[in-house]
This record gives C-alpha cells, sequence and structure tokens, in this order.
C-alpha cells in the first residue's frame, strides 16, 4: 500500500519483511548473465575446431580443443565442489560435536 507521500507501507507486522525485495530480479539477472557466458563459451569451441591429442595415462583420445578445454574445466569444477562438500560435512561434524558439548555459535555478519 502507498501512502500519500509516495512511501510504501506494509501490511506486515514484522518489520523485517520487506515486500519489495525478492528473488526474482536476482533470478533474472542470474539468468542473463548465464545466457552471456553460454553464448561466450559457444563462439570460444567453434573457434578452437582443430583436433588435438588427448593422453592421459595410456589412452589418447583425439577430440577439437575448445571440447577438451571444456572438458578439463568442467572436471576441476566437479573435483573442487567435492573438495568443498567434504569441507562442509566436516565443518558440520565439528559444529555439532560442540552442540553436544554445550556450546553454541552465534555468527555476527557485521550488520
Amino acid at each position: 500500500m502507498t501512502t500519500a507521500d509516495g512511501t510504501y507501507q506494509s501490511g506486515s507486522t514484522n518489520p523485517s519483511v520487506n515486500p519489495r525485495k525478492s528473488g526474482l530480479g536476482t533470478a533474472w539477472v542470474t539468468l542473463l548473465l548465464s545466457a552471456v557466458v553460454l553464448v561466450v563459451l559457444l563462439f570460444f569451441i567453434l573457434q578452437n575446431m582443430n583436433d588435438i591429442a588427448v593422453k592421459f595415462m595410456n589412452w589418447t583420445w583425439t577430440l577439437p580443443a575448445g571440447i577438451a578445454l571444456l572438458l578439463a574445466a568442467v572436471a576441476g569444477g566437479l573435483v573442487m565442489s567435492l573438495l568443498a562438500g567434504f569441507r562442509v560435512l566436516q565443518l558440520r561434524r565439528i559444529n555439532k560435536a560442540f552442540e553436544r558439548a554445550g556450546y553454541k555459535y552465534t555468527a555476527k555478519h557485521g550488520r
């Protein structure tokens, strides 16, 4: 509801709820940036279509350079995600041990 002076007045009794902010704007920006990255990646792959030999241990493949680099980047991202997941599980286990011991962690975000 808008008041006479043009300010927005929420019908909610909870002052921490801001009805003007939603995740929809962030989702659209993320979608747009993802589309731009996808187009740039497509141009990169199409410009690097010359075949190269990829050797790993005793295996040898022949694929376009752009595809080989894309696969290497995806494999690196998966390895890093796996390591980050293990770290999250480790921190959760430590946090549960502290909670069982009676300690409570209160986060201070600087707000």
